[in-house]
């Protein structure tokens, strides 16, 4: 976790000065979100119970200061575990494709025992604001690390971690718009909520998914969902 900790805030510290200087990296999708034919397929885990409660307080909170931004409803709320296959507008599903990964992740994932994620604590990046995770005696990477060998083993690696290594158990709260109306504002919000606990979440099932960048329901088609052991 301390590790992880050090992930985190060495992130907000080169962050920073962006939010000062009102130079993040704003979406260029999100005024016109039907012209963005990206997808991809992912194993997601979806932030559930009450913590999704405690989360959408801080939500409204930043919503509330930058109404511009683009916040995440409570549905579309989750952390990655794995992108099988990072969206894009070349990505179209292939139904025998998908079935080898429905195979092979069914196999997989019932042997995974359950595991928790603290959420504490939130940051920005150029990108976005996030709530940090920390999954218990960093299980979450154990199992990332043990599915990239079986995906890679099967001949499914070769879109593994386009953009980068994911290492985190971060979950995307706010994006970025247009520049920010009150940068100092929006810092200290950040700084406020930096270290506060928001809550434990049982991992007990995932979900592998076709998915649009943001999750959005009404383009997200779940594939099938796979329970952890208990």
């Amino acid at each position: 976790m301390s590790d992880l900790s050090e992930f985190y805030a060495e992130m907000w510290r080169e962050s920073r000065p962006r939010y000062h200087e009102n130079t993040l990296e704003l979406d260029p999708y999100l005024a016109d979100r039907h012209s963005d034919r990206r997808r991809g397929i992912t194993v997601i885990i979806r932030l559930q119970g009450t913590l999704v409660d405690r989360v959408m307080t801080v939500i409204e909170r930043f919503g509330a200061l930058d109404p511009a931004q683009f916040v995440y409803p409570r549905a579309q709320l989750h952390t990655t575990l794995l992108s099988l296959n990072t969206a894009s507008p070349d990505f179209v599903p292939d139904s025998a494709l998908l079935r080898r990964y429905q195979t092979l992740l069914t196999d997989f994932f019932q042997t995974i025992p359950a595991f928790t994620i603290e959420y504490r604590g939130i940051i920005g990046t150029p990108a976005a604001v996030i709530l940090c995770g920390y999954p218990q005696e960093d299980r979450l990477n154990q199992i990332r690390d043990a599915l990239r060998v079986v995906l890679t083993a099967q001949g499914l690696g070769a879109n593994l971690d386009q953009r980068y290594r994911i290492i985190s158990a971060h979950s995307t709260l706010m994006r970025f718009t247009q520049r920010l109306r009150d940068p100092a504002a929006m810092i200290a919000l950040i700084d406020h909520w930096r270290d506060q606990p928001l809550g434990v979440l049982t991992v007990s099932e995932v979900e592998f998914v076709i998915n649009d960048w943001y999750l959005t329901p009404e383009r997200v088609q779940t594939l099938a969902r796979y329970p952890l052991k208990i």
